[in-house]
Parts: structure tokens; C-alpha cells; sequence
């Protein structure tokens, strides 16, 4: 992954957007593979800030691709927040998700 080095238009250059990149380039080097038309290109990013052990606060985006640039999406306002100690469970299951993906730990 590319990460901080990347163009990334209205994405934020971090780590989650990096794999969300990753992956919609591996769907669209499958796609190729088989002859198909790639998916639309949609893109996610997370930013977790641990607060402490257990409280986390996050900012979500969703971007897609316009006119061959990357643009924020319009965001689903989620009426129901996680609390800080389940944002901070789901900071740590991205982590381990994301230390899978990179190293199949």
C-alpha cells in the first residue's frame, strides 16, 4: 500500500484508505482477469483515536469515484453513536483485521 504517498484527492492519506484503495484495485484487476466490467469504484476511510484502553472516538468517510477524481459521497447520518468503550472495541478489531490482510496473521 501506497498510504501517505498516494493522490488521493478528497480521501485522507491513511492507512485505512490505502486498503480500501488496495482493494478495489484487486476488484478490478480480477474483473479484467475474467474479461468483466470493474465494480463501481466506492471507497471507505477510518480514523480511530484511542482516548484510552477502552475509549475510542472515530471519523468515517465514504468517497467514490467522479469524473475520474475521487469525491466525498454524501455520508448515511447515523442516528445511534457507538459509545466510546464500543468504538474502541471496534478500533481494536480493525486493527486485527487489518494486521490479517497485510501479514495473513
Amino acid at each position: 500500500m501506497i498510504g501517505d504517498a498516494c493522490i488521493a484527492d478528497a480521501m485522507p492519506k491513511s492507512a485505512s484508505a490505502a486498503v480500501s484503495q488496495a482493494r478495489q484495485c484487486a476488484r478490478a484487476i480480477v474483473a479484467s482477469l475474467e474479461e468483466k466490467d470493474p465494480p463501481a469504484a466506492e471507497f471507505e476511510s477510518v480514523c480511530y483515536s484511542l482516548l484510552a484502553p477502552r475509549n475510542a472516538l472515530s471519523i468515517h468517510g465514504r468517497f467514490r469515484l467522479l469524473d475520474g477524481q475521487i469525491r466525498e459521497a454524501a455520508s448515511d447520518a447515523r442516528a445511534d453513536h457507538p459509545s466510546g468503550a464500543d468504538e474502541a472495541k471496534l478500533a481494536a478489531a480493525w486493527y486485527a483485521q487489518i494486521v490479517a490482510d497485510s501479514f495473513g496473521a
